[in-house]
């Protein structure tokens, strides 16, 4: 990341727009007492057939290929089938692009880190993984049992991947 200090530096003096916090979807499997995005979809149904599709995602990222890093959000982003070729996308422009998840589809999670990260790149990927506190208090607060051990079951998942980078590479960029 320190290679992005002068990027960072220039943005400030210019004041070109350096992050963009991208909402993929409002579909949320989680009932979180600290967000209510996962209420929006329940309480307007035509929502879910209006959120952008891949093409207008890819649109928006080219159109913007000046924006340094792209932070990928929702609900959660992983319900999306094609949240793949979207940090694909984010990628080709950004010199970061980071996904936030709540950690509820481990498999899915590690197989798109994965396969983006064996693509040919020139960006830093992170992938974050809400928690709330440890178990009780976290699936409390995500509204869902089981919650916990799903995104430290994702986490694992992640740690091993990065793991694999730092003795492959010397270093990770995950």
């Amino acid at each position: 990341m320190i290679e992005l200090a002068p990027k960072i530096l220039s943005r400030i003096v210019r004041k070109k727009l350096s992050k963009v916090n991208f909402l993929v979807t409002y579909d949320c499997n989680k009932k979180c007492k600290t967000c209510d995005i996962w209420k929006i979809n329940k309480e307007d149904k035509t929502l879910r057939d209006k959120k952008l599709k891949l093409e207008e995602i890819k649109e928006f990222f080219s159109n913007n290929s000046d924006v340094m890093w792209f932070a990928l959000n929702g609900g959660e982003p992983f319900m999306r089938n094609d949240i793949e070729g979207i940090i694909l996308s984010a990628s080709q422009y950004a010199n970061v692009v980071n996904i936030t998840t709540n950690g509820s589809f481990p498999t899915k999670v590690e197989s798109t880190i994965k396969s983006v990260l064996s693509t040919q790149r020139k960006f830093s990927l992170m992938c974050n993984i809400s928690l709330n506190g440890l178990r009780e208090t976290h699936d409390y607060m995500a509204g869902v049992d089981g919650s916990y051990e799903k995104a430290m079951e994702t986490f694992a998942r992640l740690k091993k991947i990065n793991d694999e980078l730092v003795r492959e590479y010397g270093t990770a960029n995950l």
